[in-house]
């Protein structure tokens, strides 16, 4: 359907403006600590954060066991289906967590949000953990079955 915008204002690296569709769906974007908000769906071909080293500062690479520390709140975190409030009970359920149930690594800007940026890395954490603790297992698997084969060499007939 057809949009209308009113007010589109951009201030300091914010934005603000409110959406209405003639079909009763609105979005509303808000200038904020956010910088943008909205309380409706944002689509678009992709998203990119701003991730390059020259816009941060304190920069330290997480170690094997900060990485493992990750991966235990990982198993800890329940996930979650849900509608939102706003949505029909016939409306198929979302897929996801719950911030206030999140480690706080997961919501720095507030208690009610997840920085999906910090959600995966999160995620590449625990795969990294879970790679080590793979290669580990592998290699213990390799020398017990070195110690079986000789085993078995001593033993045959």
């Amino acid at each position: 359907g057809y949009a209308t915008y009113y007010g589109l204002v951009a201030y300091g690296g914010s934005a603000g403006a409110y959406i209405y569709n003639p079909s009763g769906y609105y979005a509303q974007l808000a200038m904020g600590a956010y910088g943008l908000y909205t309380n409706g769906y944002i689509a678009g071909i992709g998203i990119n954060t701003a991730s390059s080293k020259d816009y941060k500062k304190d920069i330290t690479i997480l170690s094997p066991g900060q990485e493992t520390a990750i991966l235990s709140a990982i198993e800890k975190l329940p996930l979650v289906r849900y509608r939102l409030k706003r949505e029909a009970d016939e409306a198929p359920k979302h897929i996801g967590l719950i911030a206030e149930w999140s480690p706080d690594d997961l919501k720095p800007m507030d208690a009610k949000s997840i920085d999906l940026s910090c959600y995966i890395t999160y995620s590449v954490a625990g795969v990294k953990a879970l790679s080590a603790q793979i290669k580990q297992q592998q290699g213990e698997i390799r020398e017990l079955k070195r110690q079986v084969q000789q085993l078995q060499e001593k033993n045959a007939p």
